[in-house]
């Protein structure tokens, strides 16, 4: 990977971020090397991983309509669901019905809402995206790859 001003990596749990007038450094040598502490800060230890973005999400002012009912689908509180062209949302105090029991079964109409009728489907936000600056781990520090200023 060659890296540039900016990157981040890890060795073991301490982060290191390529960056200042020596950044060409990066590409050559690495934080522990012999002149990589020209180029790489020490930005302290890290654990886990980074964390993406949220999953796409349903905009419910969207029209269209949500997935197609599955019976036997362990639904949740929040989950819509259309049956044709009905939608139906689970939600209140029996929503833990929904996991058993579909808007049209017997007992399912106390945990699933009728919101009207919908078309077409409904188009996803954008897929996930990582944050380089999310609290985590950036990837572990590889010998030999050429780093460059901002790694």
């Amino acid at each position: 990977t060659p890296y540039e001003e900016g990157d981040k990596v890890a060795i073991g749990s301490k982060v290191y971020l390529c960056e200042g007038k020596f950044s060409m450094v990066c590409k050559r040598f690495g934080p522990q090397d012999n002149g990589g502490p020209q180029a790489w800060t020490d930005l302290g230890s890290c654990t886990g991983s980074i964390a993406p973005t949220s999953s796409p999400t349903f905009d419910p002012d969207t029209p269209g309509c949500p997935d197609e009912y599955v019976a036997g689908t362990p639904y949740e509180e929040g989950d819509k669901v259309a049956i044709g062209s009905k939608v139906y949302l689970c939600e209140g105090k029996f929503s833990m019905v929904c996991k058993r029991f579909g808007p049209q079964d017997n007992g399912g109409p106390q945990a699933w809402t009728d919101l009207g009728s919908c078309t077409g489907s409904i188009a996803p936000t954008s897929s996930p995206t990582f944050d380089p600056d999310t609290p985590g781990c950036p990837d572990e520090y590889v010998a030999g790859t050429p780093y460059e200023e901002g790694d």
